[in-house]
């Protein structure tokens, strides 16, 4: 009994030292939190009397009339100092620093380290050149036909794969024959042209030029040569691709006759110890030819088909070509929805006959007449992330500043452009003062945007300056 009293006692005692010491624990977190609200209020009452500070300082924006025109008070200074002179091209105008479809012979004119950045991939590119990159030597001894309508692509196909076959020492030799009906005279012809080419090589890799050496034109000397630039310049083989045999209806006979015969030219070739493969651009016409006649069937190895023109092909050829050409200063944007149009039409057209070239001639007079917005392109705003971050800004805190923004911009292309180049400034110099150049250039820009809500007062060192609004802010970055 004495003992369980004690154990009520020291549970009593226990309990008032426990009570006192949360009592005083509770007093105590009180006062730090009053102090912390003094603190605050403090604060507060300082902020609250220094932006009133700053909104009683008077704007240089004050003394613009009400009723003026913001655009009359944008500079175009910049704008005329960048314009290029009337004999300016199209690609020169928009800022592009090279013609981006300067012929419409595939690659030709096109620089060679841009070749990466031009070509379109479609799924035959992506075949072959995963031969290449696993087995390149594959196309020894073959002769491959490459098929497809007129200005389907089949030029890029083969110079493309001639070029990155240059990476494992397989030197390309670009052939453009006449089809003319004369049997002999087309195998002249042939053995003409892929001797020139042969002597070019040698004469830029410092080998004595054949040409001043009074050498018959024939298989046998070409055979000769080929083997001594294979062994001077430790090549390891080539591949000639021919064109322009199937432009003639009249003469077709001929040189699909010699087509035929080139498996000849390979077996010779291959047993002197010459690596040549040959690609050779073909018609639909020869195609079913081709395949439909059991005699050509040893004179081919594959026939490489390039596929007509899709919107998503046509629409990276765009993206492509131009951005290949773009300066980091002036960048090229693409309005997707535009450019399916343009397909549309001509498909509406043509049928499902688009080519690259057909699409190509349908862009490239717009875009020399200036016309950009029907062909899709821009190089003033990403117009596809205007339309993504106009959706997000209409539904957003601050839509009601936004809208008011539109309103005041409505038909103002030069302030609206203005107005974008001085948020973007004052975003990144977090605030822009009034003594600024480029608060006095774009007075017009900075009155819109502070009647819109999206830029405020801020006190800086040289007096009043301009910041993003405090509702504005968290959205833009969230924006970006």
């Amino acid at each position: 009994h004495y003992i369980k009293e004690k154990e009520q006692e020291f549970l009593r005692q226990a309990r008032k030292i426990a009570e006192k010491e949360l009592e005083e624990e509770r007093k105590k977190v009180m006062e730090e939190v009053q102090l912390e609200r003094e603190h605050l209020e403090e604060l507060r009452t300082s902020v609250e009397k220094k932006l009133e500070e700053v909104r009683k300082m008077e704007s240089l924006l004050d003394a613009l009339p009400q009723t003026m025109d913001p655009e009359e008070y944008v500079s175009t200074e910049e704008e005329r100092r960048k314009e290029p002179p009337q004999s300016a091209t199209w690609w020169q105008k928009i800022g592009l620093t090279g013609d981006p479809f300067p012929t419409k012979l595939g690659l030709d004119r096109i620089p060679e380290d841009k070749y990466e950045q031009v070509v379109v991939e479609t799924e035959i590119f992506r075949d072959y050149l995963k031969v290449i990159a696993e087995a390149p030597q594959t196309f020894y001894g073959k002769t491959i036909l490459v098929g497809g309508q007129f200005g389907a692509g089949k030029t890029t196909f083969v110079q493309y794969i001639a070029y990155k076959l240059g990476a494992y020492k397989i030197v390309p030799f670009k052939l453009i024959l006449d089809p003319i009906g004369d049997i002999d005279a087309l195998r002249q012809n042939f053995y003409s042209a892929l001797f020139a080419k042969i002597c070019e090589a040698m004469r830029k890799r410092g080998l004595p030029d054949p040409r001043f050496q009074g050498l018959p034109v024939d298989r046998d000397t070409i055979s000769d040569l080929l083997s001594t630039l294979t062994k001077e310049s430790q090549l390891d083989g080539y591949i000639i691709m021919i064109d322009g045999l199937h432009k003639a209806k009249e003469t077709e006979e001929t040189p699909l006759e010699f087509v035929k015969q080139l498996q000849n030219f390979h077996e010779y070739l291959n047993d002197v110890g010459v690596n040549i493969g040959i690609f050779v651009t073909i018609s639909p016409l020869w195609m079913r030819k081709i395949t439909q006649n059991p005699a050509y069937s040893g004179s081919f190895h594959d026939i490489a088909e390039v596929p007509k023109l899709t919107f998503h092909s046509a629409y990276e050829l765009l993206q492509k070509r131009l951005k290949a050409f773009s300066s980091p200063e002036i960048p090229v944007f693409f309005d997707r929805s535009a450019i399916q149009f343009a397909y549309s039409c001509l498909e509406s057209e043509l049928g499902n006959g688009i080519t690259f070239r057909s699409f190509i001639d349908y862009i490239l007079p717009r875009l020399q007449k200036g016309n950009l917005k029907e062909a899709g392109i821009s190089v003033y705003i990403d117009i596809e992330l205007v339309r993504k971050i106009d959706r997000e800004l209409y539904a957003s805190a601050i839509k009601d500043s936004y809208a008011r923004f539109k309103d005041l911009t409505r038909g103002k292309y030069k302030l609206r452009r203005a107005c974008s180049v001085v948020l973007r400034n004052v975003y990144k110099k977090y605030h822009i003062e009034e003594n600024d150049q480029d608060f006095r250039n774009n007075k017009g820009a900075f009155f819109v945007l502070r009647n819109a809500g999206l830029i405020q007062k801020a006190k800086a060192r040289g007096g009043l300056g301009w910041t993003i609004s405090i509702d504005f802010l968290p959205v833009l970055e969230l924006s970006l």
